[in-house]
This record gives C-alpha cells, sequence and structure tokens, in this order.
C-alpha cells in the first residue's frame, strides 16, 4: 500500500508538537499588513495586535493560492515517491484556501482534498484524526479514509469566544452600536461553525473568567461531545489561569484526552487577543 501523507493549512492552528507527534504538512496562509505579505509563522502573532493598536484596522488575511499548492504538494511528492495524498482544508465557506487547494490537486492523480467545514481547532481534529486512523491502520484506502474523514467533517464542533468585538468590529462584522452595547454590558458573543460558517450564538455576560466555565460545560453538553478527545484553543493574551480552570473542567467532564493548540495570525486576526475556544466530535449516533 502507498504511503500516506496528511496535509492542512496554518489555518489549522496545529502546534509544532502536535506537526511532528503526526507528521502533518502544512501549507501557510498569508497575513498582509502594511502592503507586504506575511507568511502564517513567520512573524509574531502580537505583531497581528501591534498593527490593529497602530492603525485601528485588522490585517487582511489571503489564502494559499494555487501555484502555492502546486508547489506544496510537489516536493511532498518529491520527497515521497509513490504516496497518496489527503488534504484536511480551511472551511471552503469561509476561505477560498479550499477551492485552491482543489483547482491545484487536479494536477496531480494522488492528491485528495477533504473541506473541513471547519477552521481551527476543527480543522485541527479532523487532520489529527486522519493521521491517527492511517497509524492504527496502514492498510487502508483513499477512499475508505475519504468516506471515515466525510463522516466526521459532520460531526465535528466549533466554537470560539472573543474577549471583546474590537476585532470583529474591525473587521465589519458588527455593528458600532452593537460594538458599544456590548462594550458597556461586557458581552461576549459566543461564534460557532456551522455547515463551514461563522454564526453568532449565545451571548455571556462578565469577565471570560467569569464565562469560560459556563460556556465550556454548555457547548459540551449541548453537542454531545464524545468524550475521547477535545481540543482547548486560545490566542495569545489569554490569562493561564483560564486555560487551567478549562483544563480541570474537562477532566472533570471525563474527556480521555486534551489538546492544546495557540492560534496563529491569520486566525488571532479574527479571534484578538485572549480568546478562547473549543472543539470536539459529537458522539456517534
Amino acid at each position: 500500500m502507498a504511503k500516506i501523507i496528511v496535509t492542512t493549512d496554518s489555518g489549522a492552528d496545529l502546534s509544532k508538537e502536535l506537526i511532528e507527534e503526526f507528521n502533518i504538512e502544512v501549507i501557510p496562509l498569508g497575513v498582509i499588513m502594511d502592503d507586504t505579505v506575511y507568511m502564517d509563522g513567520s512573524i509574531p502573532i502580537e505583531s497581528v495586535y501591534e498593527y490593529y493598536n497602530r492603525t485601528k484596522k485588522i490585517p487582511s488575511t489571503t489564502a494559499a493560492n494555487v501555484h502555492q499548492y502546486e508547489q506544496f504538494f510537489d516536493r511532498i511528492n518529491r520527497e515521497n515517491p509513490g504516496c497518496d495524498i489527503i488534504n484536511i482544508a480551511y472551511s471552503s465557506n469561509a476561505s477560498s484556501t479550499c477551492h485552491h487547494a482543489e483547482l491545484a490537486a487536479k494536477e496531480f492523480e494522488n492528491v485528495t482534498v477533504v473541506d473541513s467545514l471547519s477552521v481551527t481547532g476543527g480543522t485541527a481534529s479532523i487532520a489529527i484524526r486522519a493521521a491517527e486512523i492511517i497509524k492504527e491502520r496502514p492498510e487502508i484506502a483513499v477512499k475508505d479514509l475519504v468516506e471515515e474523514l466525510k463522516d466526521l467533517v459532520k460531526r465535528i464542533k466549533t466554537t470560539f469566544l472573543p474577549t471583546a468585538l474590537e476585532y470583529l468590529k474591525a473587521g465589519g462584522r458588527v455593528s458600532n452600536a452593537q460594538y458599544l452595547g456590548a462594550t458597556l454590558l461586557k458581552i461576549k458573543p459566543k461564534i460557532d461553525i456551522e455547515n463551514g460558517f461563522l454564526v453568532a450564538g449565545k451571548k455571556y455576560r462578565g469577565s471570560m473568567k467569569a464565562v469560560a466555565l459556563n460556556y465550556m460545560e454548555e457547548f459540551i453538553k449541548e453537542n454531545k461531545l464524545s468524550k475521547k478527545v477535545i481540543y482547548l484553543m486560545s490566542t495569545v493574551g489569554l490569562d493561564s489561569r483560564i486555560l487551567d480552570m478549562m483544563t480541570e473542567k474537562a477532566k472533570e467532564m471525563g474527556f480521555e484526552k486534551i489538546r492544546y493548540t495557540v492560534c496563529g495570525c491569520v486566525i488571532s486576526c479574527h479571534g484578538g487577543p485572549g480568546a478562547i475556544g473549543l472543539s470536539g466530535f459529537a458522539e456517534e449516533e
């Protein structure tokens, strides 16, 4: 059987440790500041916040283009003759990344693109599970793996909670009136990923420390998450004590594995500093 290599993009926010543990290849997305494109991971995440503080504008983000994907797949093929490549892509409903990967894949007989219909930890969850399945069943055929991944896409649940609306406002996702009202009332809107789209959900009132555990417990119960694994996501600027609290809550609720992802520059452009997020798979019916 041909070796199957799992790939994804930097919007999955996989840590260096997870990339190495599961041998996942990652193509970087881009962040544009002052008319210069920076590859995700090439600059400190704090640069995004510094740019916003200076300009009151959030940086633009850019997908990997078709040519970049062609080069990416070509390099992997040259380094792994005879392999098959599975690409777990950032939601096609939130970025052109998936479409570009699909166009590039047409130039290769051995590349299959799976639309995660998720972002950040949701995409990471599917990519890592793909790598685990390959390790558990190295004889698995690509078509069978793809079918299993499509089932995971249907079951993935992802949410994030920004600490404030500044970045959503700067990106044109909320009005000035909504922003002012939410700021005065210390409201934090939950953002859920539904069928690949970012959808505003319940609003929490209070400090992040005060609402984090309630937000977490409600999300887990409402979505009937499997207790096999949960992903705790954060952006730079989050009080580490909040992540510690969430870790203890996950243990109390019986999760077998707890994995962590810190959002890179691209996702931080949307979440802003100090945001938290959760991702896991709904139980199989």
